[in-house]
């Protein structure tokens, strides 16, 4: 199993080049193909947990009953021990950190309760 990470990135001086309204276009047909890849890809992971079920496997943890604090200490703790031996840069870490709340806190209908 994996997680699919994608993006359209387009340079500011590309973007400020369009016209506003290709612009609006641009930015309101991204959210669009990115609200429904979440749907997708979520309706794909149910799929592939039945599927992971039926042929057998036993699931220790049932995602439902997962402390959503421990989950992110989890997180935060992994990063930290990463970014201390050099696996991963702590700049961009929290960079990313920050880009990834600004946006959940943006579009909060996006994420349901508990995913952290």
């Amino acid at each position: 199993m994996i997680n699919g990470i994608g993006a359209l990135v387009v340079s500011n001086k590309f973007f400020d080049s369009l016209p506003a309204d290709l612009q609006e276009i641009l930015v309101q047909t991204g959210r669009e193909t990115g609200e429904r890849l979440i749907v997708a890809a979520r309706l794909d992971n149910e799929k592939s947990l039945g599927v992971l079920k039926k042929e057998g496997l036993t699931f220790v943890m049932d995602p439902a009953t997962v402390n959503r604090n421990e989950l992110i200490k989890l997180r935060d703790d992994t990063a930290a021990e990463m970014i201390k031996i050099g696996y991963i840069s702590g700049d961009v870490y929290q960079r990313t950190r920050s880009l990834v709340d600004d946006f959940r806190n943006n579009n909060p209908d996006l994420y349901t309760a508990g995913r952290p």
